[in-house]
This record gives structure tokens, C-alpha cells and sequence, in this order.
């Protein structure tokens, strides 16, 4: 399990949102949920990408608050995300 603590800032949000403390192993996938749960965005990585902080451009989405969940091999971390 990893130790760092998963952030998005800046947070709230207008738009680009930098993504830190992602375990650096076997990054599989982002993805950006509404309240309600259902998935706004998602991105993809191929088997073995590995990344501690991933840039992502969020101007699409509606104002309103998200649930950000970051899938590695080994374990699902959240956190919550505000769009302006």
C-alpha cells in the first residue's frame, strides 16, 4: 500500500488539475465520477505505466463535485474534486 497522500490540486477547479501521490507501480486507470456515480472521464494506461503524478484537463466538465479514484495493481485510492 502506499504512503504518500493522493491530492488534486488545484482544487477547486477551472480546468487542468495536477494529480500527486500516485503509487509509482502498475498505474491502470483514472477515473472521474459525478455524486451520483456515474463516470464523467477516464483514462487509461497500458500494463506497467508507472507515474507519480499524472496532468489532467478537466474544462469539459460541469461545475460541480467529483469523486477522482486512481487504480494501480495493488489498491483503489480517492479523493473528492471540485469544478468551477
Amino acid at each position: 500500500m502506499a504512503t504518500d497522500e493522493l491530492s488534486a490540486f488545484p482544487n477547486p477547479t477551472v480546468g487542468e488539475v495536477l494529480i500527486t501521490g500516485i503509487a509509482s507501480t502498475d498505474l491502470h486507470s483514472i477515473m472521474i465520477s459525478d455524486m451520483r456515480g456515474s463516470v464523467q472521464h477516464s483514462v487509461a494506461f497500458r500494463a506497467g505505466a508507472q507515474a507519480n503524478t499524472v496532468q489532467l484537463d478537466l474544462g469539459a466538465l460541469a461545475t460541480g463535485v467529483y469523486v477522482l479514484q486512481i487504480r494501480t495493481k495493488a489498491e483503489l485510492r480517492s479523493v473528492r474534486l471540485v469544478k468551477q
